[in-house]
């Protein structure tokens, strides 16, 4: 079985609603087309330029005992982590005390 790896991050170039035929097509087919199942998400709120961050999602399943397939989804990112790094300040350290 070959290893894939999935991008983490993506930028939205255009949106398309699949015709139910091809919404059954697999992840990895996607992706070679440079298209990626979009989730969590309203069609009218995808505007190109917007960032998308790569999800697990249950994407099928084969009935009540069957197997569940799950796969990469991206979704729009909600809240962008920032790192905020302030100058460090001078500390002020009392010399040590020995007890005798």
């Amino acid at each position: 079985m070959a290893v894939r790896g999935y991008p983490l991050m993506a930028k939205l170039k255009s949106v398309a609603k699949l015709p139910l035929k091809k919404r059954l097509t697999s992840t990895d087919e996607l992706l070679g087309q440079n298209k990626v199942l979009l989730v969590d998400a309203k069609l009218s709120d995808l505007k190109p330029g917007t960032k998308l961050e790569g999800v697990i999602r249950r994407l099928d399943y084969e009935g009540k005992d069957g197997l569940i397939m799950y796969g990469v989804a991206y979704r729009p990112i909600f809240q962008e982590a920032v790192a905020v790094v302030a100058k460090p300040r001078a500390m002020t350290v009392a010399p040590a005390q020995l007890a005798h």
